[in-house]
């Protein structure tokens, strides 16, 4: 049986985690069957609605899908043996005043602290920079190992009216699945999507490898820009795995396909390295290069995140580029080899990885507009015309919006205020028209 969300965020790094947060924050539930912390649910205490095929419903619901077995996507920390590594983002700057109040919750906390800088505070997560999104994924639904095959359009369903999504919201409250810690009038902001999409007769179709379907009625994507276009491309036309009838493809504007196409990445060759001493690099633990294949090199014991000797290196974007398919294993002993000098220690073991998508080369600056009929129209915005920090835009009149640090800046706070972009252009979504006929309880 199919499984429908309110909003469905696809890729469980900073931006995914801080839309699905923020849209926590406004009111919305935790997908049930989900909660792992709650244990097992009950099919019958999912509260149900007719339509959508059958499937289960619960009101004002959010999911995130994380293809890995781990969140935080390229805020990663991995490690060999006693030696941890931050092998991906490593570090975290503030600029916007938003940000910086986030990042005060968080040190206060001890989920962050700082590691160098006076004047600019570079940031990193007391354990590693995936301590973050470790506890943001703990206040909502992240379903992992969850990998996206395809993304369609399901036409033959019926979202409830608003009618059905009250009661279904009584029975969610009268059930018990309802959060009791909401804040007063969170209620309002929590049927808000909801609300918006009651007319519509179509759903999003998500399709994932191990068969699983879900449909939702908002779609958020934060993977990098190409990997979010081919699930998008790979709908077979002929149903093949994903549900012939009743199901056509995603077919995004053109000029909105344009500006997407247009995001490029550099690539990143990262090497993890467990040292037998302490290296070489004086502190606070980091070097930049200034020429040569290795544009970064950290060492995470100075940092203050592994109890042994241990760094990282990464590779510039032009050596990553140009050896991208050549052995990592050789790429890696290379660029040990260029960095002997600074480890000042013996390589007891080391592991590489590459990021194909480290980081955008060419943001998409996206600025406000309000279409005149109220619908959305590429990237949403108001009058002000400050930056969106997200594209918005709608297929067959379902809304998807595009987030991630390619459509702010190139730095994890860029994740940060494109995934709280995504979570509040989904949250202003204006009125639709009202529910067809029958298609409500």
């Amino acid at each position: 049986m199919s499984r429908t969300v309110d909003v469905l965020i696809i890729g469980a790094g900073l931006a995914g985690l801080t839309a699905a947060d923020q849209l926590r924050q406004a009111g919305h539930e935790r997908a049930a069957w989900q909660s792992e912390a709650a244990g097992p649910v009950r099919q019958a205490d999912i509260p149900r609605q007719a339509g959508l095929d059958g499937a289960a419903w619960q009101p004002d619901s959010v999911l995130v899908l994380e293809k890995s077995r781990g969140v935080g996507g390229r805020m990663a920390t991995r490690r060999i043996g006693e030696a941890v590594f931050d092998h991906g983002a490593q570090f975290m700057t503030v600029r916007d005043p938003g940000f910086a109040r986030a990042m005060a919750g968080w040190t206060k906390s001890g989920v962050v602290a700082p590691w160098f800088g006076d004047k600019n505070t570079r940031y990193r997560g007391q354990t590693g920079m995936t301590a973050l999104a470790k506890q943001l994924s703990q206040q909502v639904d992240v379903q992992l190992s969850a990998r996206v095959v395809s993304i369609a359009i399901q036409t033959e369903a019926r979202a409830p009216g608003a009618a059905g999504t009250a009661r279904a919201a009584e029975s969610a409250q009268a059930s018990g699945a309802a959060d009791p810690a909401r804040a007063p009038g969170t209620q309002a902001a929590a049927a808000q999507v909801s609300a918006t999409h009651s007319g519509h007769s179509q759903v999003w179709q998500v399709l994932l490898e191990s068969g699983e379907v879900i449909l939702a009625r908002s779609l958020v994507l934060t993977a990098p820009v190409p990997q979010s276009l081919a699930m998008l491309d790979a709908w077979d036309s002929s149903g093949k795995g994903a549900g012939g009838k009743g199901v056509v493809a995603a077919v995004l504007d053109p000029a909105v396909r344009a500006r997407l196409e247009a995001v490029t990445y550099d690539p990143c060759i990262a090497v993890m390295a467990r040292l037998e001493n302490r290296s070489a690099i004086p502190s606070p633990g980091w070097l930049r290069p200034r020429s040569g294949p290795i544009s970064w090199i950290a060492d995470n014991q100075a940092k203050g995140i592994s109890p042994v000797p241990s760094v990282t290196l990464h590779a510039a974007p032009d050596f990553s580029r140009a050896h991208w398919d050549e052995d990592p294993r050789e790429l890696g002993e290379q660029l040990l080899a260029r960095a002997a000098s600074d480890l000042g220690s013996r390589v007891l073991e080391f592991q590489v990885h590459a990021w194909r998508y480290s980081r955008p080369t060419t943001p998409l600056q996206t600025t406000i507009r309000s279409a005149t009929d109220g619908s959305l129209r590429g990237d949403l915005a108001v009058s002000s015309g400050q930056p969106a920090n997200a594209l918005a835009a709608t297929v067959a009149g379902l809304p998807v919006v595009f987030a991630g640090d390619a459509f702010a800046a190139p730095r994890v706070e860029g994740a940060y205020l494109s995934g709280r972009a995504a979570a509040r252009l989904l949250l202003s979504l204006p009125p639709q028209p009202e529910p067809h006929p029958g298609s409500g309880a």
